[in-house]
């Protein structure tokens, strides 16, 4: 006897019905470090998908989200790419922002790199950085910070003063200048489901 085609469909979960938020990072901990902790809420759904063993490149990063979408079947608009200036090449990252723009997928470029997110939780610096200054920098307000360990404490309560900082900053063209990032537009959304 043959199966019912009802059996077969997959009903809506309580937890589908959250919204998605698919991020895939350049970084192995410092971003993953930042989302979990500052966004664990039971209204969102965000798996991170960090690099491990040195797949870092923004191709890597890419196909990484590529598949999670074909596995998964997100939708475009869900899908996050997270990636630093500093290591890559201009015609590298150019490449990466037409194929996400094509596809539909959001990218965030951070110049010089994801520390200065973390920055602008507490400073609005305007003259270019290196990854180097923002460490530095964010180690006067989270002392012994480290990319593989540091406190959210000191950036939590500051989060919207961040997104305000970063959309000083000119983020249109984050590839050629710095300092700039876009990580704000997926925070500010993020802020939008519901409190940090």
């Amino acid at each position: 006897m043959g199966r019912n085609r009802k059996d077969l469909t997959r009903p809506e979960t309580y937890w589908s019905k959250y919204p998605l938020y698919v991020i895939a990072t350049e970084g192995e901990v410092t971003e993953k470090i930042y989302f979990t902790g500052a966004f664990r809420r039971k209204n969102i759904r965000m798996p991170i998908l960090e690099t491990t063993k040195g797949n870092s490149s923004p191709e890597k990063v890419l196909k990484r989200l590529i598949r999670y979408k074909n596995k998964y079947n997100a939708s475009p608009d869900e899908l996050w790419l997270v990636i630093d200036r500093d290591s890559w090449e201009k015609k590298s990252l150019e490449t990466i922002k037409r194929e996400c723009e094509s596809k539909g997928f959001n990218l965030m470029i951070s110049n010089p790199c994801f520390e200065l997110w973390l920055l602008l939780h507490q400073n609005n610096p305007k003259q270019p950085l290196t990854g180097k200054d923002c460490e530095r920098e964010i180690k006067k307000f989270i002392p012994g910070f480290s990319k593989s360990n540091y406190n959210l404490s000191g950036l939590l309560e500051n989060i919207n003063k961040a997104i305000n900082n970063a959309k000083c900053l000119d983020h249109k063209n984050a590839i050629n200048h710095a300092p700039s990032t876009k990580v704000f537009e997926l925070v500010e959304k993020l802020v939008s489901e519901g409190d940090a």
